[in-house]
This record gives C-alpha cells, structure tokens and sequence, in this order.
C-alpha cells in the first residue's frame, strides 16, 4: 500500500501545487512584484530549475495567515 506524504494533516498532491504563473494571475501580481515577496518578504516555494518555481498551496496559505493584519479603525 501507498503512503501519501502529509503536511499539517493534508495530502500532497500535485492538484495543491501552483506555477508561477497560476499563481501571478490568482494574486494579481508582476513578475517583478512575485519576485519581491519572495526575496524580501520569504514567500516560500520550490525551485525546480533557474527560472522554474513551484508554490505548494499549504505553504501559500500559512504565509499568508503569518501577515494578516486588522486595522483598528478607533485609533
């Protein structure tokens, strides 16, 4: 029998992976602008080759909850 890998209780499946340019389009960015939240901000991902990136969509998401932020509007 197969053993699926797991992350954080999810099965890794090539359906839960997203290129860079899915991911561009799904968040509006540039090229350029990827880029940076990669190199400044340790957006994470995968690289498969020089120019070949991959983003698991588990790694997205928990990124993404670390930089949530609420306004507090009464101050």
């Amino acid at each position: 029998m197969e053993n699926n890998i797991t992350h954080e209780g999810q099965p890794e499946t090539l359906q839960n992976v997203l290129t860079e340019e899915e991911l561009k389009k799904l968040l509006c960015l540039t090229k350029n602008q990827l880029g940076d939240l990669r190199n400044k901000e340790q957006m994470p991902f995968i690289k498969i080759s020089r120019t070949s990136r991959l983003y698991l969509e588990s790694d997205l998401m928990n990124w993404l909850r670390g930089r949530k932020m609420v306004m507090n509007l009464n101050e």
